[in-house]
């Protein structure tokens, strides 16, 4: 693949990132220090964060730098986007991989889905239920089974001691997102 370079949506007049993920600063003249001073094109450091996202930091006109994540850079720069609110998922799930091919725009819940699919993101709880949560990912199993089944809302709220509103949420998947059902 051929190296393209694109401006940084924002800072067009500073920085440049690339299809193969890499980031640059441009010949450019900054103010600092009451003056201006020359500043030589030059690739910048790439970083990870605490979550394993590569990251950079971008600084404009000498003003405090934004930690950006360079995924999101370079498919803001190279993928058409219907709506910035959306998710960069990495399609071989490999974080350090940023090149464009790697890159697609997604929802929320479809990231979500694909990174427990894959194993990037595990369950807090597997077998028994976490401090937070009154089910276990095997008893939203079975709930769901019965639900669509055919058993009422009602019923599997008794069996399980909660209100029919949390029931509800469960099975239609508002709460206990990250549960899903064999086989998908």
């Amino acid at each position: 693949m051929t190296e393209k370079w694109k401006d940084v949506v924002g800072f067009e007049n500073e920085y440049q990132v690339s299809s193969l993920g890499r980031v640059r600063a441009k010949e450019r003249y900054v103010i600092n220090n009451g003056g201006k001073q020359h500043r030589k094109a030059q690739l910048l450091k790439l970083r990870h964060n605490s979550t394993g996202y590569v990251i950079v930091g971008l600084r404009k006109n000498g003003l405090p730098g934004k930690i950006k994540k360079v995924h999101r850079l370079v498919a803001t720069a190279f993928l058409n986007c219907p709506d910035l609110s959306l998710d960069v998922d990495h399609l071989d799930g490999n974080k350090d991989n940023n090149t464009v091919n790697n890159l697609q725009w997604v929802d929320r819940s479809e990231n979500l889905r694909r990174a427990y699919k894959n194993n990037l993101r595990v369950s807090t709880f597997k077998d028994k239920p976490s401090r937070h949560r009154k089910l276990s990912e095997q008893q939203v199993k079975e709930a769901r089974l019965k639900y669509a089944k055919g058993k009422s809302t009602t019923s599997i709220a008794d069996e399980l001691s909660l209100s029919q509103s949390a029931t509800y949420d469960m099975l239609t998947g508002k709460t206990y997102r990250d549960v899903i059902k064999e086989g998908d």
